[in-house]
């Protein structure tokens, strides 16, 4: 399992839709003219089950939500993500075996990766 670190557990968990997330993660981690094929790749390398680190570790207001706050410093996996379809999806289960479990599909548009696109299942529906 991978420990999250404070700025990726604060801006995965505050973050409402899948697409948003993807928005962020382009913005914040890859190259500024990132192409998609790139930022898909970025997001292949989550691959794997990931949980909170302690409260103390985090920023935001994330820590303090009431579907968070039992999972901080837990064993708990908090994101799992999985490579699905030939490696050519990425499936996000954001909050796996809870009420407010949420799933999050990322995939390139077409064969020559011209955009990403995710498709996000929320739990307020």
């Amino acid at each position: 399992m991978n420990n999250l670190n404070v700025f990726v557990a604060s801006r995965l968990l505050t973050v409402t839709t899948g697409l948003l997330w993807y928005f962020a993660a382009l913005s914040s981690y890859a190259e500024p003219q990132a192409e998609p094929q790139q930022v898909y790749n970025w997001i292949k390398q989550l691959e794997g089950q990931w949980t909170l680190s302690a409260a103390e570790s985090q920023e935001g207001g994330t820590r303090t939500h009431p579907s968070v706050l039992p999972l901080l410093a837990t064993d708990q996996v908090t994101m799992d993500f999985k490579l699905i379809g030939r490696e050519r999806t990425v499936q996000e289960d954001l909050l796996p075996g809870t009420k407010r479990q949420m799933v999050t599909m990322y995939h390139c548009k077409d064969s020559s990766c011209s955009a990403v696109k995710a498709t996000h299942y929320c739990a307020k529906g």
